[in-house]
């Protein structure tokens, strides 16, 4: 294989990963944002210590099946967890906004998630 064809093998990998971050982002984002600004989720989930805690041991135990499982693991099944994995985040991380304003934190994760898609365009 020669060099530019490698060097563009790897501009798409990179670009791939980018656009995956952006989504992340964009989701966890959106997630925060929603449970922020629902009164009803808000109070599910800071109303009980028992299922704010489950939602972060769920992400830290997201965290050891994908890492532990990820060479094994099919792209589907990696792409859904990857998904599941932005929603608790975004989830748990709308703790944040009862300390900062809520659109200060939904704005910082859509600027890092538009970050992502320029890194994306633009390249590496």
């Amino acid at each position: 294989m020669r060099q530019t064809q490698v060097q563009v093998r790897v501009n798409s990998f990179v670009r791939s990963v980018y656009n995956w971050m952006a989504i992340g982002l964009a989701l966890t984002g959106f997630i925060a944002y929603a449970v922020a600004n629902t009164p009803e989720i808000r109070n599910v989930i800071f109303g009980s210590k028992i299922i704010f805690f489950g939602l972060i041991i769920a992400q830290l135990a997201l965290v050891f099946i994908i890492s532990s499982r990820i060479e094994r693991m099919q792209a589907g099944t990696a792409t859904l967890l990857f998904v599941v994995y932005s929603a608790l985040n975004g989830a748990t991380l709308s703790s944040i906004s009862l300390v900062y304003a809520q659109s200060t934190i939904a704005s910082t994760f859509f600027v890092c998630s538009a970050t992502f898609v320029a890194c994306s365009i633009y390249g590496w």
